[in-house]
């Protein structure tokens, strides 16, 4: 199985979620987006990192920095959204 194969595909519905968070803060979008890509994210961490704790850790700190507003994309969401 290659890295592609891993079934979380981004699509319309996972760009309209990424949108809703990055303008609004949504919560549940954010959980969502959670949900699909955590175990994508751990496999992937844990290949690189070689620790089931550190690549836990890397889950969740790319989820808390990812979920941060940023000023500087609220303009480029709103263009596309």
């Amino acid at each position: 199985m290659s890295w592609s194969d891993s079934g979380a595909r981004t699509g319309p519905h996972e760009i309209g979620l990424i949108a809703r968070i990055a303008t609004v803060g949504d919560d549940r979008a954010a959980r969502r987006l959670y949900r699909k890509y955590r175990m994508e994210l751990f496999r992937f961490g844990f290949h690189v990192l070689h620790d089931q704790g550190l690549a836990e850790e890397m889950v969740q700190e790319t989820f808390i920095r990812f979920c941060q507003p940023d000023d500087r994309l609220l303009g480029v969401f709103h263009l596309i959204w």
